[in-house]
């Protein structure tokens, strides 16, 4: 039993940091160097358009009552909703995701779509 708790180690520790110490003194590679790389990094404009592009207005659902009933595109039959729930705007093609083809104000609520008064809908900041 107390063979089986014990460490066992094999190699040698020196000849590691030998082999450590080699591979720093081959590497010529100064800290001014990694410093001017990474300002450059922080520098360049490699991310500026994506994280443009991600800031968007948060909407919120705003009813008279805690839960109503709400008729849910996605599954056609009324389906209860918290008040005060995330809503996404949603843009996209109506033809393609069944929807009738009358004009609306469709948001996604979880993982399906409502046509909702834009009246019980409220903007509550950008991300």
């Amino acid at each position: 039993m107390n063979d089986k708790n014990k460490l066992h180690f094999s190699g040698s520790l020196e000849e590691s940091s030998n082999e450590n110490k080699e591979v720093l003194e081959e590497s010529s590679i100064s800290p001014k160097e990694i410093g001017d790389a990474l300002q450059k990094l922080l520098e360049s404009e490699w991310g500026e358009e994506i994280f443009g592009d991600a800031c968007a207005p948060t909407y919120i659902l705003d009813l008279d009552k805690d839960v109503d009933f709400l008729y849910s595109l996605t599954r056609r039959n009324f389906v209860p909703v918290r008040n005060r729930t995330e809503v996404f705007l949603f843009n996209d093609d109506p033809l393609i995701y069944n929807i009738p083809k009358r004009s609306g104000n469709y948001y996604l609520i979880n993982n399906e779509i409502f046509d909702i008064d834009p009246k019980n809908i409220i903007c509550i900041g950008w991300n």
